[in-house]
């Protein structure tokens, strides 16, 4: 099962792959990126695909290979609910 999935560690990838910026004008590729194919809870097995790297040559496939990889993780159960993403909102004044 995927139990988490770490959208630092991609877009950290991304950067390093030169689809983000680290300084203002700095070019980024818009041909670069990640496409996830899994879901958190969604359940995989070995060889199973995980999502598709967007890459300018080989040196930024395997760059973007091994953070996906990397950031997803894989449990042999499924993961406990998670948090809601809005817990709550703030009346206004």
């Amino acid at each position: 099962f995927v139990a988490a999935i770490d959208p630092v560690e991609l877009g950290y990838a991304v950067v390093g792959m030169g689809g983000g910026r680290l300084r203002l004008g700095q070019e980024v590729d818009p041909r670069v990126g990640f496409v996830l194919a899994v879901d958190v809870g969604a359940r995989v097995e070995s060889g199973d695909l995980l999502g598709t790297v967007h890459a300018a040559g080989p040196e930024g496939i395997q760059r973007g290979r091994e953070a996906l990889v990397g950031a997803v993780a894989v449990s042999q159960s499924p993961p406990s609910a998670s948090l809601p993403l809005v817990g709550g909102r703030i009346p206004g004044s």
